[in-house]
């Protein structure tokens, strides 16, 4: 058994429930990872009070959280890669951001595919709390943005961000600013 956040319905910050699981017989490409840090997205927020969810009905319980960093427990038949001890981190499983979600979690099965293995140098925070946000910034700002476009993207102060890396090295001014201003009660209770 392992502990886990799970919502029984959307709502707020009420319907986080902790859980003990019992986790599946790992999968032949599947790693179980213990949790040492939890990235915190707004997605999560979005997922909790009940947005996100183009022709998809998620069923409840519904764990929230798409990634995480922390330790190989123990891997699957087919893994070759990854050994018990190793430092890991993911952002996502297998498919969109909204499904299949469960990184606030003590552990978690994982497919191998999705791990990647944290330097040293790089704390097990940075790494949980850089995935996901380093791959959305990848994405914006070298398939989506347009030069000279605004790009806009949340922001808790809603003040302008500075400048973005670019693909090459390059650097390029990337206006930003929040269209939905956040509060951190909206995180956690």
């Amino acid at each position: 058994m392992t502990k886990a956040i799970r919502i029984r319905r959307h709502g707020g910050v009420e319907e986080l429930q902790s859980v003990d699981v019992a986790l599946p017989e790992l999968a032949p490409d599947e790693v179980r990872v213990r949790h040492t840090a939890i990235g915190v997205n707004f997605s999560d927020v979005n997922v909790r009070r009940g947005g996100f969810y183009p022709n998809h009905e998620p069923s409840f319980p519904l764990g929230l959280g798409n990634e995480a960093a922390g330790i190989v427990e123990s891997v699957g038949s087919q893994v070759s890669e990854f050994r018990p001890g190793d430092r890991v981190g993911y952002a996502g499983m297998r498919g969109q951001f909204y499904e299949d979600t469960g990184a606030y979690a003590q552990m978690r099965n994982v497919p191998a595919q999705r791990l990647v293995r944290i330097p040293d140098g790089v704390s097990d925070q940075q790494a949980a709390a850089v995935l996901l946000k380093g791959a959305t910034a990848s994405l914006i700002i070298n398939r989506v943005h347009t030069p000279g476009a605004v790009v806009e993207a949340p922001r808790r102060d809603g003040h302008w961000n500075g400048r973005v890396a670019s693909e090459g090295g390059n650097r390029q001014e990337h206006r930003m600013r929040s269209r939905h201003p956040v509060s951190r009660n909206e995180f956690c209770p």
